[in-house]
């Protein structure tokens, strides 16, 4: 059974080496077009134009020109033969028209509704209130937001791969930015502090001297909002300290 799943997990793990969720660039004689990966309905896109030819780019080596975008246009600084344009997205965009003095391309798209943004962190705070365990919810709606850009870019097809995704894509490359590790380092620090506090009774003095001053739920919770104003330095570590320290007194 072992080498079945581990098989399994090989195969899924070379298939998903070459998927992307980006879409190919649109490519004219003398310029490339490039779209973003994801597209947000209603949002600002970033378009990337280069050119490809000898006389084009020598023409845009250093200078502006005007491009149009769904009949809008904007004057673009091109530098070394590159370019980028911000387009802010309609409500009833469903294509891109990009026109470069002769030239024309036309790309239809399908952006992923604004409202649907807000649907990975709800699963995950709803996860995280019914199971008691956050890592685990945490996972959940980062797989959530990865398999619904996954449905928008490749289809149903996707979901195969969205669980790959989140490994191989997005956890690894939070992982390698440097100020969300120190970010994990500094939060792991302080719940070692917190921890050998409440261990060697320290957290168990600070209760006895609060509970004085919260006699029912009102000021037990007044208790608790001045701690957390006194904990300022951190968020971090007001979340950390305040929520060790004042569960007894809550209780």
């Amino acid at each position: 059974m072992k080498k079945t799943i581990l098989f399994l997990f090989f195969l899924f793990s070379i298939a998903s080496s070459g998927f992307s969720y980006q879409d190919l660039p649109m490519e004219r004689s003398n310029y490339r077009i490039e779209l973003p990966t994801l597209i947000m309905g209603e949002s600002e896109i970033n378009i990337q134009i280069e050119s490809l030819s000898v006389e084009a780019y020598e023409t845009l080596r250093s200078s502006v020109t005007s491009v149009s975008i769904n009949k809008e246009s904007y004057a673009v600084n091109f530098k070394d033969g590159k370019a980028w344009v911000d387009y802010q997205l309609k409500n009833n965009d469903s294509h891109l028209t990009i026109e470069i003095g002769d030239m024309e391309w036309k790309e239809d798209i399908d952006p992923i509704p604004l409202w649907m943004s807000i649907i990975p962190p709800l699963i995950a705070i709803l996860l995280a209130l019914l199971i008691r365990e956050v890592i685990t919810s945490l996972f959940i709606g980062i797989f959530s937001g990865v398999l619904l850009m996954g449905l928008y870019s490749e289809g149903p097809a996707s979901i195969l791969f969205s669980f790959l995704k989140v490994v191989d894509t997005y956890v690894l490359n939070a992982l390698n930015d440097s100020s969300h590790i120190s970010v994990i380092i500094f939060s792991m620090t302080i719940a070692a502090v917190v921890s050998v506090i409440s261990k060697n009774g320290g957290m168990r003095g600070v209760v006895k001297r609060l509970e004085p001053f919260a006699h029912n739920a009102r000021s037990g919770q007044l208790v608790i909002w001045f701690m957390g104003i006194l904990i300022f330095f951190d968020d971090y570590a007001n979340t950390l300290v305040v929520g060790n320290t004042m569960r007894p007194v809550a209780d």
